[in-house]
């Protein structure tokens, strides 16, 4: 739920294993690394901290998030999808000339 929470502008405090790792970063949250009531109250200290200097905002925590939309997955799919279709495309016209292509 790292990335749902972000969407809605609230930093997180998450264990560091896992997805966590990929959805937050020290513009958007902490991390705690123990499973422990110590280490998760040592994490939110941290968070306070880091919004109090100013170091996660909730513009961070939206901005991370947009990361992860729909839109831009569907972007990405798309981006990988004609750069595979441009690669073949230039396979097939080097064997249409009698031109080897390398992989």
């Amino acid at each position: 739920a790292p990335v749902e929470a972000l969407a809605a502008g609230t930093p997180v405090v998450a264990y560091g294993k896992g997805g966590a790792l990929e959805t937050v970063s020290a513009s958007t949250g902490v991390f705690f690394e123990a499973q422990t009531a110590d280490a998760i109250a040592g994490g939110v200290r941290r968070l306070e901290a880091a919004l109090a200097a100013g170091q996660v905002t909730r513009g961070n925590c939206v901005a991370q998030a947009e990361k992860f939309s729909v839109a831009r997955f569907r972007e990405g799919v798309m981006e990988e999808v004609e750069r595979v279709m441009e690669e073949r495309g230039a396979r097939s016209e080097g064997k249409d000339r009698g031109v080897r292509s390398e992989g």
